[in-house]
């Protein structure tokens, strides 16, 4: 089944996460994307020059929509650091949830992307992290959280973090729910950045 001319560009997005997440980008191809696409490959070259071209797109759209949620909270005066930051896990874990694949290729590519294309990955990626960074700032400000908090190393720890539930939740570990796993992940960073 072939589709049709104006969702092309969204259908060959929703494919190639898909074909990365079953693939891995490195392997995937061009073809495979065109075919869970339902159009001709030659279709593709017409929105994308390249598989690497892509995958940046997906990431775009991706970081744009954290950042767009993430930026009204971040300003809102009427928040207090903790529940911006509460705010700030929900947005990363609920957007990356809508789907198994998305969750798997943020895991296994992002990484990669920044290192080898770093003047290519989306800006809002740093844009939503300094947004994080504030709410953190924030926190310490008002003494929130912990004066002796390190920004830096902070980001790496939710990072990893964040990347290692989606991994559990996207292979299938029923055991636990992603909500849960979203709340404990909460409570464990914020039993080290609040002030006791």
């Amino acid at each position: 089944m072939r589709t049709k001319q104006g969702n092309k560009e969204e259908a060959i997005l929703t494919a190639a996460v898909k074909v990365f997440a079953e693939s891995g980008y490195h392997a995937a191809k061009i073809h495979s994307i065109a075919d869970e696409a339902g159009i001709a490959a030659g279709s593709i070259y017409s929105y994308f020059e390249n598989k690497q071209q892509i995958i940046l797109a997906l990431f775009d759209d991706v970081w744009k929509e954290l950042y767009e949620q993430i930026s009204p909270v971040e300003k809102d005066n009427t928040l207090t650091a903790d529940a911006k930051f509460d705010m700030l896990i929900d947005i990363v874990i609920d957007v990356f949830t809508v789907d198994r694949n998305l969750a798997l290729v943020v895991v296994n590519e992002e990484s990669h992307l920044i290192r080898d294309y770093p003047e290519e990955f989306t800006p809002y990626f740093e844009k939503f992290m300094k947004s994080g960074e504030a709410i953190v700032k924030e926190g310490v400000i008002k003494r929130q959280f912990r004066s002796d908090i390190k920004i830096d190393l902070l980001r790496i720890l939710i990072l990893g973090q964040i990347r290692s539930l989606l991994l559990t939740w996207a292979i299938g570990d029923k055991k636990i729910s992603i909500q849960a796993m979203k709340e404990d992940l909460k409570k464990f960073i914020k039993c080290g950045i609040n002030r006791v």
